[in-house]
C-alpha cells in the first residue's frame, strides 16, 4: 500500500557542482519534493530497502539498486515499510556535459531512470566511488570539490559499463572530441557537421539524442564547466579566464556563469 505524502515537502541542499553523503535511516525516514530539485539526484541502496518513486509509479529499491531523478522531477523516497531501514548512498549534482550518455538509463518514468548492479564486482566499485565522493564533499579543503566530482564520475562509468542501451554514434563522438579541442574558437554550427560527414540537421539531431543537449548548449556547459576548475585550482583573472574558455566579454561571461552557478565568478572563487 503506497504510503500517504508527509506533512512537509523536503528542503534540500543547495548544490553548486555536488553534495554527497551517506544515509542509515530506519522506518520514519521520507521524503517529498513535488518540484523536484534544479539538479540531478543519484541514490544508491547499499542494505535495507527504500520506495523510490515520481508521480503515480513507485519503485521497490533494494540492495544494488541505483535511481537517478532528473532536474525539476516529482521526487518521492522512503524507507520501504517492510523492510523497516535502508542505507543508501546518495549525490545531488550538475553533471559535467560529457556525462550525457552516461545517465542514459532505462526510464520506467518520466524524469525517474533505474539500473540494477547485478554484478556484485560493479556494484562493489560503484559503493566505493560514492563513499568517496561522499568523503571529498565533506572536506572543506582546496581541490576536494574535484576530487568528489571525479569519485562521482567514477562511479557514472562503472555503471556505464553494465547499462547496454548506451551507445554513441561515432560521428557524434567525434564532434564531441571537435568541442572539447577547439574551446575557445568561434562556434559554427555547419563547420562541425562538415567535420563530422553530416548534414547540419541530422548532426543535430543526433547529437540532442544522444548527449542530451544541442551542441552550441553542449559547447557553453564545457566552457563554464572548465572556467568553474579554473576559479577553483588558478590565481588568474576573471577577464583571463573568460578569455581562456572562449569568451570575448568578461561581462558577457559573468552572467552566463551566473546563470549557470547561480552566483558570479568572483563569489564562487570565494566559496571554493
Amino acid at each position: 500500500m503506497k504510503r500517504s505524502l508527509p506533512k512537509k515537502e523536503t528542503t534540500h541542499p543547495d548544490v553548486i557542482v555536488v553534495t554527497s553523503d551517506e544515509f542509515r535511516v530506519g522506518a520514519r525516514y521520507d521524503n517529498w519534493r513535488s518540484r523536484g530539485t534544479q539538479d540531478w539526484l543519484l541514490i544508491l541502496t547499499v542494505a535495507g530497502a527504500g520506495r523510490v518513486g515520481s508521480g503515480d509509479t513507485e519503485i521497490l529499491s533494494t540492495p544494488g539498486m541505483v535511481s537517478l531523478y532528473q532536474p525539476n522531477t516529482p521526487q518521492r523516497y522512503y524507507t520501504d515499510p517492510a523492510a523497516r531501514h535502508w542505507h543508501l548512498l546518495w549525490s545531488h549534482f550538475h553533471p559535467r556535459p560529457h556525462w550525457g550518455l552516461w545517465l542514459n538509463w532505462p526510464e520506467p518514468t518520466r524524469g525517474l531512470k533505474v539500473i540494477s548492479l547485478h554484478d556484485q564486482v560493479v556494484f562493489r566499485h560503484v559503493r566505493a566511488a560514492l563513499a568517496d565522493a561522499t568523503r571529498f564533499s565533506r572536506l572543506q579543503l582546496p581541490g576536494t570539490t574535484d576530487l568528489a566530482v571525479n569519485a562521482l564520475e567514477r562511479a557514472l562509468l562503472w555503471i556505464h559499463s553494465v547499462n547496454n542501451q548506451a551507445t554513441l554514434d561515432e560521428r557524434v563522438r567525434h564532434a564531441v572530441d571537435l568541442l572539447e579541442e577547439g574551446l575557445k574558437e568561434p562556434f559554427s554550427l555547419a563547420r562541425l557537421a562538415s567535420a563530422c560527414g553530416l548534414s547540419v540537421s541530422r548532426l543535430a539531431h543526433l547529437f540532442r539524442e544522444q548527449i542530451g543537449l544541442p551542441p552550441l548548449q553542449y559547447l557553453e556547459e564545457l566552457r563554464l564547466q572548465r572556467a568553474a576548475q579554473l576559479l577553483r585550482s588558478t590565481g588568474l583573472r576573471i577577464s583571463e579566464i573568460a578569455e581562456e574558455v572562449g569568451y570575448e566579454e568578461a561581462f558577457y561571461f559573468s552572467s552566463r556563469f551566473r546563470k549557470k552557478f547561480g552566483q558570479p565568478p568572483s563569489h564562487y572563487r570565494q566559496k571554493k
